[in-house]
């Protein structure tokens, strides 16, 4: 069973990296071959293994066939159906999931009168900008605009169309405002999450409560609520991991379930006598986890983590003695089968690889283990120190970063959120409705224990401000070296294996990502959906112009897209910010870069500069030199111009070849720039307002003869960028156009000998079936 699981799961895993699906009848015939090796005693892992790549094919195929066409359109329709989750709220608006159960048959304009089952997606993610009160598990007709799902593509940043998928959203959009919009009579399903609404506004409603956001996120999941502020706390001192519903929650809710009820049922005879304690025992354990897994909403984590302990519990149950390390694989085999697209995210590494170390260090049942509490103390802080080097591949992999004080502050925090907080936030969940009193009390508690818990982290964080590593980004065999190194390093028995560890770590250190040669220049566009960002780096300077929009109070692109794409390429910090002009979708992710990079030099906007920030204000005339590759402002000359035309044009030169950066500037700059003669002809053009039909004049064109032009903006904006006009403009030119909301992040290398060479897109490059 063992060899199987093994197997299997390695064949879900490795068919996650496919570029693209086979074809249904590719994937009919291997699971016919798949079923005609299990006939052959020899070659059932082969058949194991060809069946999980089968497996994780055929069920891709079905979510990808209900998504929503691949043409690049959006559609208005009136749909019925339900409100499906707990609405998200923010700044502009709430977002939620919707299933739709029937869609309108008519021209949207006129009422109504005829329905049918809807032949498009039926679980679609929405945005609500009206002020309507939707709770789950209401119906409503809703006039919808909808579009394929799509997200931003860079590299080294959180893939949104992937999580979709996992989600099982198969259209995006928002609700038009329209007077028929209505809630229906009656509601259905969805109790579980009318249950956490409860239970939510039950945390709200107690008075004196600090940390309310906190004991939402530990006992129902909900974590939409914690400020950026501590999330950034916890992830300097490597708790974050405690504000999430995850296995290890489950776990200590499951062991605490088990061995106070096994302790009890034997304090009784008769219920000893009639049903054996560890029975009743994994019972409770079993019936504790699941409630507790409707309380966190059924998430795809909550799931894993509860395969995990019935999985774990079930040799128990069963009356079977079966080993930890056959359970562990068998709760993969199951997970994957349930959720075959886990591998893709960190989650999946990180429950797995934590559980995997912890079962290497279980002592045999026939050792003697010393007692002792300083030896006890001495092995859970190895412990903390192996599963710290076991997590190293993965953060390093989807994150960059690590706290180094993870392996010490844990060794408080996790008995203590596992074992106080929860526990007790837990048991007012559970008196709340019948005793709001006694409910309320132990919300208190647990709201004090949290406060003594934040501050002591507090005083961590001010005295030792710098609680992370930002890891550098590794070639291919440099990760499989790490992993290996940390394997060695977590299973060592003697020194020799330990020093063999550190010496692949080291080596596989070196093998970072290569930076551009003297006098060369690499550009890579990134996507940020209707805004600009562009990363110019040379030998040993890196500049960033522009950092693209800010799309609420808790995502923009300067944290969330910016500052993961410039760890991805190993700038340590910028030499030079530029913000060529003050509108939101070139400046709002400015304050994500402040945050994250002890930048030199700005050069911004009076408008953008946040306060007690050291800055210079963009000029024509500077010029200098990096590696071997000249940089010269253009524009403004200090005259007044509108806040587009007063963007800051950047020409940067690798021997003949030019890269050209005008920002949003319009047809009345690119005419005085003319006039001026200071436009050479260029091999790269980022094309300026994102090609709207304000920019990009003939003229233009004409004058700088780009090869190349790149275009950034938003998929399906709604300012129609890039126009048609300015497309066949370029077109005619003979330029090649490259887009970034249809390819993604655009990377570019100018070689002083050959130009420009091929363009890496990483839709194209790191292509995958789900996009």
């Amino acid at each position: 069973m063992r060899s199987w699981m093994i197997a299997f799961s390695t064949g879900v895993i490795a068919a996650g990296f496919l570029p693209v699906l086979p074809s249904p009848l590719l994937i009919n015939c291997a699971i016919f071959i798949a079923l005609m090796l299990h006939c052959f005693p020899r070659s059932t892992v082969a058949g194991a293994c060809l069946a999980g790549v089968c497996w994780l094919c055929s069920s891709a195929a079905n979510q990808l066939a209900l998504q929503w066409p691949t043409e690049d359109r959006q559609v208005e329709v009136w749909t019925k159906g339900r409100i499906a989750s707990l609405p998200q709220a923010s700044a502009t608006g709430q977002r939620f999931v919707f299933e739709i159960e029937a869609r309108c048959n008519q021209e949207i304009e006129t009422p109504c009168t005829s329905w049918s089952v809807p032949d498009f997606p039926a679980r679609v993610q929405l945005i609500l900008y009206e002020d309507l009160v939707i709770k789950p598990g209401q119906q409503w007709q809703f006039l919808l605009r909808l579009h394929p799902p799509h997200g931003m593509v860079n590299p080294g940043t959180f893939d949104y169309e992937l999580w979709l998928l996992q989600q099982g959203i198969t259209a995006t959009g928002y609700i038009r405002a329209h007077p028929q919009n209505r809630q229906l009579a009656g509601q259905s399903g969805q109790f579980h999450n009318r249950l956490r609404l409860a239970l939510l506004e039950a945390i709200g409603a107690t008075e004196r409560l600090q940390h309310g956001d906190l004991i939402a996120a530990l006992a129902l999941g909900e974590r939409s609520n914690i400020s950026e502020q501590q999330w950034q706390g916890f992830t300097r001192t490597g708790t974050n991991h405690l504000m999430v519903i995850s296995g290890l929650h489950v776990g200590l809710i499951a062991t605490f379930l088990f061995m106070t009820a096994t302790r009890l049922a034997r304090c009784s005879a008769t219920l000893v006598a009639n049903f054996p304690a560890r029975i009743f025992g994994a019972v409770t354990a079993v019936s504790g986890a699941l409630v507790y897994g409707v309380l966190a909403g059924f998430s795809l984590p909550v799931q894993r983590a509860l395969v995990m302990t019935l999985v774990m519990l079930s040799g128990i149950l069963l009356r079977r003695e079966t080993s930890s390390w056959n359970s562990y694989w068998l709760a993969m085999g199951l997970v994957l089968a349930n959720e075959p697209l886990a591998p893709q995210s960190a989650g999946f590494w990180l429950s797995f690889g934590a559980v995997a170390v912890i079962l290497s260090r279980l002592q045999p049942a026939d050792e003697t283990e010393d007692t002792a509490p300083m030896q006890k103390l001495l092995g859970l802080c190895r412990l903390q120190c192996r599963l710290w080097l076991g997590m190293l591949p993965v953060m390093l992999v989807w994150f960059q970063q690590v706290s180094w004080l993870a392996p010490l502050i844990n060794l408080f925090a996790i008995p203590f959120i596992g074992l106080l907080v929860v526990p007790v936030a837990l048991t007012g969940l559970a008196l709340v409705t019948l005793f709001p009193v006694a409910g309320s009390a132990c919300f208190l508690i647990a709201d004090f224990l949290l406060h003594l818990y934040l501050y002591l982290l507090d005083l961590v964080l001010r005295y030792v401000p710098d609680g992370l590593w930002n890891l550098p980004a590794l070639t291919l065999p440099g990760r499989i070296m790490l992993t290996c190194a940390s394997a060695l390093l977590i299973f060592y028995r003697n020194r020799i294996t330990a020093l063999v560890g550190f010496i692949l770590a080291a080596c596989a250190f070196m093998l970072q990502k290569p930076q551009p040669a003297a006098g060369e220049l690499r550009v890579v566009v990134m996507d940020v959906g209707q805004g600009l960002a562009v990363l110019l780096s040379t030998e040993q300077h890196h500049l960033l112009y522009d950092a693209g929009p800010r799309f609420s109070e808790r995502f923009d692109a300067g944290s969330d897209v910016v500052v993961p794409v410039l760890r991805h390429f190993n700038v340590s910090s910028p030499d030079l910010v530029i913000i060529s002009h003050a509108d939101s979708d070139h400046a709002g992710g400015l304050q994500g870069v402040v945050e994250n990079f002890g930048v030199d030099r700005y050069l911004l906007p009076e408008a953008v500069a946040p306060t007690g920030l050291q800055h210079d204000v963009c000029r024509a005339g500077e010029q200098w030199n990096w590696d071997g590759v000249q940089f010269t402002i253009l524009h403004p000359d200090g005259n007044s111009y509108s806040r587009n035309n007063g963007s800051c044009v950047l020409l940067v030169s690798a021997g003949e070849y030019r890269v050209l950066l005008p920002g949003d500037i319009e047809r009345e700059v690119e005419y005085d720039l003319l006039r001026k003669g200071i436009l050479p002809t260029v091999n790269l053009l980022i094309a300026p307002h994102h090609g709207s039909r304000t920019s990009s004049s003939s003229a233009l064109i004409k004058a700088l003869n780009p090869g190349q032009v790149a275009i950034s903006s938003g998929y399906l904006n709604r300012f129609g960028h890039p126009v048609a006009e300015v497309l066949r403009r370029y077109t005619s030119a003979g330029a090649q156009i490259d887009r970034t909301d249809q390819q993604g992040a655009l990377i570019y290398s100018l070689d002083q000998t050959v130009g420009i060479g091929s363009v890496w897109t990483t839709r194209q490059h790191e292509k995958r079936f789900w996009r």
